[in-house]
């Protein structure tokens, strides 16, 4: 029965993100701050209408300890979702591990969102605050306005 259960779920979960990954090749000529905000947004707009669905995968990753064909699947769908981030991200083979990489990142925040907004749905995180902290803190602006000036 939770086999069943367990592909009805990633069913479903192929069914809600794989419409928002398209977007994120929609405007590829944005830049890259543009594309995680809008696919963030997009991604927490679709929470309400997708919170079974949300509450499910989190539920499968609990039982993912104990089956490993749960698990594995689980894992392909992740490393699907990394590499087509990253095909998006990279139009060039030779930025293609870290495109991969970075795709891992953007996951990461797509699901910290997720269990946010489950966890408080009244308390959503602001996602053009949290990409514009997250740039800050990995590129302080006073060395991006050194670059600039370099030019």
């Amino acid at each position: 029965m939770e086999t069943l259960l367990d592909e009805a779920l990633i069913i479903a979960t192929d069914r809600w993100i794989g419409p928002l990954l398209e977007m994120t090749t929609l405007g590829v000529g944005a830049s890259v701050r543009e594309r995680l905000v809008s696919g963030l947004t997009a991604f927490l707009a679709s929470l309400p209408e997708n919170r079974n669905t949300a509450v499910g995968f989190f539920e499968a990753l609990a039982r993912a300890e104990r089956s490993d064909v749960l698990r594995d699947r689980l894992a392909e769908g992740y490393q699907s979702l990394r590499a087509s981030l990253a095909d998006v991200a990279s139009g060039d083979s030779a930025y293609r591990e870290a495109a991969v990489d970075a795709a891992s990142a953007v996951i990461a925040l797509y699901d910290g969102v997720m269990v946010q907004w489950l966890l408080d749905p009244h308390r959503s995180v602001n996602v053009e605050k949290m990409v514009d902290g997250l740039g800050e803190a990995l590129v302080p602006r006073s060395t991006r306005r050194a670059e600039a000036d370099k030019q």
